[in-house]
C-alpha cells in the first residue's frame, strides 16, 4: 500500500464523479480514484457537490453522522444497497461559519445528514473506510464563478489545517447527449477539444481564462450546458489561489461525452 504523502498543505481536489454506477463498476477511473485515497489522507473533507444547492444562504452541515442518499432511479438494486456513513465534523462546521462570517458572506449551520450521489459515491471509492470526517457546503444556486472562486478563497486557509477541500462535478457533463451501452465508447469531439482546453488553462493557472468559460471556451454551450456540474471547480481553483502544481488524477470519457477529468492542486 502506498505510504500517504506529506504536503504543508492538503491539496484542493476536484473529482468529476460521473454516473452513480461508477459505485458498483471496477476500471480504471475506480483504480485512481483509490490510489489516491490510499495516499493522500487528510483530516477532514469539506466538500461541494453539483446535487447540492441552498437557497439564499451557505449551508454548512454539522451532523454528528451521515447516510447515503440514493437520490436517482433506474440502476441495477445493487448499487441501492451501498451504504456510506462517515462521521461529520461539528467542529469543522463552526470553523467554516466562522471563516464564512469573517468574509461577509451569509452562511447558516445545518443538521441534513444525508450525502447526496455527487459526494458519497466519489468517496466510497477514495476512502471505502469512511472514517475520515466530511463537512458538506450547500452553495445558492445563483453564484457565479467569480463568487465561487471567491469563496474557496475564504475556505483556503482549511487547507494549512489538514482540511481538503473538495468539489464534485464534471468538466463535461450533458446528459442531453447521453450516450447508452459501455461506459468505454469513442469520445465526441466537441467534448474532447473542451476538456483539451480546460486541461490547458488548469495547467497554466489561468483562472482568467476559466472564469470566462462560455465565452472562451470552445463548444461550451455542449460542454456546459447547465452550471451546476462545473460550478465545484471555482471554489477548488479558489482553494489553490496561491499553488500552481496541478497532478492529474485521471483523466478520460464515460459513454463518449461525460469527462471523468480528476485533479489535486497542490
Amino acid at each position: 500500500m502506498p505510504t500517504p504523502k506529506q504536503f504543508d498543505v492538503t491539496p484542493a481536489v476536484f473529482i468529476s464523479h460521473g454516473s452513480p454506477t461508477v459505485a458498483i463498476e471496477h476500471g480504471p477511473y475506480q483504480d485512481a480514484l483509490a490510489v489516491f485515497g490510499r495516499r493522500v489522507q487528510p483530516d477532514a473533507i469539506v466538500v461541494i457537490s453539483a446535487h447540492s444547492s441552498s437557497s439564499s444562504a451557505i449551508s454548512i452541515s454539522g451532523a454528528e453522522r451521515y447516510r447515503a442518499v440514493h437520490d436517482f432511479g433506474g440502476f441495477p438494486r445493487s448499487l441501492y444497497e451501498l451504504t456510506y456513513s462517515p462521521p461529520g465534523s461539528p467542529a469543522l462546521a463552526k470553523r467554516v461559519l466562522s471563516l464564512l462570517d469573517e468574509q461577509g458572506w451569509a452562511a447558516e449551520l445545518s443538521a441534513d445528514n444525508g450525502l447526496d450521489h455527487g459526494v458519497w459515491v466519489p468517496l466510497r471509492v477514495m476512502y471505502p473506510e469512511g472514517t475520515i470526517p466530511v463537512v458538506p457546503l450547500s452553495v445558492p444556486p445563483h453564484f457565479n464563478p467569480q463568487q465561487l472562486y471567491q469563496l474557496g478563497q475564504t475556505l483556503a486557509p482549511l487547507r494549512s489545517e489538514s482540511v481538503m477541500v473538495l468539489g464534485s462535478g464534471g468538466i463535461v457533463h450533458n446528459l442531453r447527449m447521453f450516450r447508452g451501452g459501455p461506459p468505454e465508447q469513442p469520445v465526441a469531439s466537441w467534448a474532447k477539444e473542451f476538456d483539451d482546453w480546460f486541461e490547458l488553462r488548469l495547467e497554466e493557472h489561468d483562472v482568467a481564462s476559466l472564469l470566462r468559460y462560455e465565452a472562451l471556451g470552445p463548444h461550451s454551450t455542449l460542454a456546459v450546458p447547465t452550471f451546476d456540474h462545473f460550478a465545484p471547480v471555482f471554489p477548488v481553483l479558489g482553494a489553490a489561489a496561491a499553488c500552481s502544481h496541478v497532478e492529474t488524477i485521471f483523466e478520460g470519457f464515460h459513454y463518449g461525452s461525460i469527462s471523468m477529468r480528476s485533479f489535486a492542486i497542490t
